[in-house]
């Protein structure tokens, strides 16, 4: 992990801590961040990797650290007690920190406005409240962050070092959890480095609710009974429709100190087996055996099934279960990606004024698959080179270099394209598209659906003379304010609906200006 560091803290949060009695003589990593929600009513949650005796107290701030003391203390605070001797292993969460909060062990209580909110943020913990100035710096425990620019002060003076006692996902998301093994480890240290690792975490973009609840299963050590797998997700399983199942992905899975077997389970739209390529055949449950309470690491195999429908299959767990251990799960997320679309649209037409062409269209019939979108091409050479699939067409409606894109939702049957060339002919084809990114299908067989249209000429009118705001001193005959338009040009020009403005705007009814002719508009500038 990165060092993590601090700007203005965009969703950051970056929590420390110091337990302020009953640890002896600590050190950075007693304890681990496990969650972080600063979405609704905000939650946190950790796990103490030593003991910690009854009256242990935690603050938690996000006022501002900036390598000696806080920038100010304007944001109020959250205080944890312990209430009672605390194993190690023990995970305690605070729920609505900014509202009623409670939390599951000990009590918690909040002073001032302490709210994490869901972008420039940063949350400290440590042993007092905050303050601007301190006769020692504070011992810190631990950090979680998010914050994608920030500056090298946050981790000042804390004793703390990035990667080892600190986790970083950088990336400005809402909401966190430890998905990783919380068995198996001869030591609790020795969960830092898996805890620290972002890859063994749920990570929420923008709503960080969907961490709820919380996990408050214990964390234990060898010696106790443990299912252990090697990864906490598999991702990217795919296919299209109609086709499948996905290829296969793998994770292994063991056991210690077990009194039973250990039992597999996929989710609803995977399959998981023993054996891999023309040997998958998809069991559930798969029974791993104990021997003397141990499972040898045993490679699982899993795949999407076959014959889903277009869309998406996330965060959907494998379990496995054993009488006397804590349930290991393996998250699965993939998608069935839709076929090309049925049909082109149809009656595509442009038509067009001074610099502005616009496009029209009949939405292709749904048919099999209705299209996602369209993408329109355009050029001012009529040898138009089609799109290719899994790779996305980005919009482009700068003209000044003949070419043109546009991407529009199906369902819209409308565009125009603006600031053309003047006296230009366009030609333009429109294809249907399903999906997106790297998995985008455009329709490019059968006939291609084309249309074209020329730019006007660019106007030759000009405000040839005005009188604006005369003095009443010329009279009421001569109070009038006016403008005079000429067309230089050699052609007519059609000024229907051409507008001026004093303030007051006006608009010319059905108008055209002849080739050499002048137009007078006057209005009694004292009305």
């Amino acid at each position: 992990m990165n060092q993590i560091i601090q700007k203005t803290m965009r969703v950051a949060v970056i929590q420390l801590l110091y337990i302020s009695v009953g640890l002896g003589q600590s050190a950075a990593g007693d304890i681990a961040f496990t969650a972080y929600n600063g979405d609704g009513n905000d939650d946190f949650a950790f796990v103490t990797l030593v003991a910690i005796s009854s009256g242990t107290v935690i603050y938690f701030t996000d006022n501002e650290w900036d390598g000696d003391a806080f920038n100010n203390t304007n944001e109020g605070y959250v205080t944890w007690t312990a209430t009672s001797n605390l194993d190690a292993g023990s995970v305690i969460v605070v729920t609505d920190a900014n509202g009623t909060e409670s939390v599951n062990t000990g009590t918690v209580s909040e002073t001032g406005s302490f709210d994490l909110g869901q972008s420039n943020e940063c949350l400290f913990a440590l042993s007092a409240a905050p303050a601007t100035s301190y006769g020692s710096t504070p011992t810190f425990y631990a950090a979680i962050s998010n914050d994608e620019d920030a500056n090298t002060n946050v981790l000042t003076n804390t004793g703390l070092t990035s990667g080892t006692h600190t986790i970083d996902f950088n990336n400005d998301h809402d909401g966190f959890e430890y998905t990783g093994a919380r068995t198996g480890q001869s030591s609790f240290s020795d969960y830092l480095a898996i805890i620290n690792n972002t890859s063994n975490w749920q990570d929420e973009t923008s709503n960080g609710e969907n961490i709820l609840p919380i996990s408050t299963t214990v964390f234990t050590t060898s010696g106790s009974a443990a299912i252990t797998v090697s990864t906490s997700a598999l991702t990217a399983f795919s296919y299209v429709a109609g086709s499948g199942p996905s290829s296969e992905q793998s994770f292994t899975i063991s056991g210690s100190d077990l009194s039973a077997n250990i039992s597999i389970t996929p989710p609803t739209n995977y399959e998981i087996s023993t054996g891999t390529g023309g040997s998958f055949s998809a069991t559930s449950p798969i029974t791993l055996t104990q021997s003397d309470g141990t499972v040898n690491s045993t490679t699982i195999y899993v795949r999407l099934k076959s014959g889903l429908s277009a869309g998406d299959y996330n965060s959907e767990n494998i379990t496995a279960t054993s009488t006397n251990a804590t349930d290991a799960t393996v998250s699965c997320s993939g998608t069935v990606y839709k076929i090309e679309p049925t049909n082109h649209p149809t009656n595509f037409s442009g038509t067009s004024t001074y610099q502005n062409i616009s496009l029209t269209w009949t939405d292709a019939v749904n048919g099999s698959q209705a299209p996602d979108g369209y993408l329109i091409l355009g050029e001012t050479d009529a040898t138009i080179t089609d799109p290719s699939d899994g790779t996305a067409v980005s919009d482009d409606t700068d003209a000044s270099d003949n070419t043109l894109a546009k991407n529009v939702t199906h369902g819209s049957e409308s565009y125009t394209f603006s600031d053309l060339a003047a006296s230009t002919t366009y030609y333009f084809e429109i294809f249907s598209y399903t999906n997106s990114g790297s998995s985008i299908d455009y329709k490019t067989d059968g006939t291609i659906v084309t249309g074209n249209a020329t730019t006007g000429t660019a106007p030759s009118v000009v405000i040839n003379e005005i009188h604006y705001n005369p003095a009443t001193s010329q009279g009421d005959d001569n109070a009038y304010e006016f403008l005079e338009l000429y067309n230089y040009g050699t052609s007519d020009v059609d000024i229907s609906g051409w507008s001026f403005s004093n303030g007051i705007t006006y608009t010319i009814n059905s108008t055209t200006l002849s080739a050499g002719a002048y137009l007078i508009i006057a209005i009694n500038s004292s009305n």
